[in-house]
């Protein structure tokens, strides 16, 4: 059984990495389940065995990345009593640059697709999901104090997904300890302040 095991994994690997290394070159719509079996050296009755057609393997590799970066913001830890506590939100937001950057190939591969490629699209949908769910546990039916969470939700959500799509893009300029601390700085003082700009009425 050990065996059968193993020997699946090692297919469904040939079977990812050939759909990815044709990825770097093609776009997703380009691409055919010859194309896949060929550069996986396994015959299409092979691919099949495994998956209905190419978009539910990308679905599944997309859903194994972004499961593995959901799960460093489950269950919360950060937030608690109407307190954000800094080292820990620090610990959290580096722990999942670091898991973008392990995935780094991967996510640069995909942000470069369009159409049903496109996990710019998908990756906003998860973090959508994760953050909604997050302030409901937090908050509770609470609005926020300031800013209605129809309005706060969607700002936090751009924000994060557009700075973790540059800092992929851009070639990770700086450390995911760098990137971790400039965003609790945004998140805890503003862009204004941040910035260096002095607030007046």
């Amino acid at each position: 059984m050990k065996k059968v095991d193993l020997r699946v994994r090692r297919t469904l690997q040939s079977i990812e990495k050939a759909f990815l290394e044709l990825l770097a070159k093609k776009q997703f719509q380009d691409i055919t389940i010859q194309d896949i079996a060929d550069a996986a050296m396994i015959n299409r009755a092979t691919f099949y065995s495994h998956y209905a057609d190419k978009y539910e393997l990308l679905d599944r590799l997309i859903d194994e990345r972004l499961a593995a970066l959901r799960d460093h913001f489950s269950p919360p830890r950060h937030v608690h009593d109407g307190t954000l506590y800094q080292k820990q939100f620090l610990f959290v937001i580096e722990s999942v640059f670091t898991a973008v950057g392990q995935n780094a190939d991967f996510f640069t591969t995909l942000l470069a697709q369009e159409g049903e490629g496109n996990v710019k699209e998908r990756f906003a949908q998860t973090a959508n999901t994760l953050f909604t769910e997050q302030f409901h546990v937090l908050f509770g039916s609470n609005a926020v104090h300031l800013v209605p969470k129809e309005i706060f939700l969607p700002f936090l959500i751009s924000a994060v997904t557009g700075t973790i799509f540059w800092w992929i893009s851009a070639g990770q300029p700086y450390s995911p300890e760098e990137m971790a601390k400039y965003l609790i700085q945004l998140v805890t003082k503003g862009p204004a302040a941040v910035m260096g700009l002095s607030i007046e009425q």
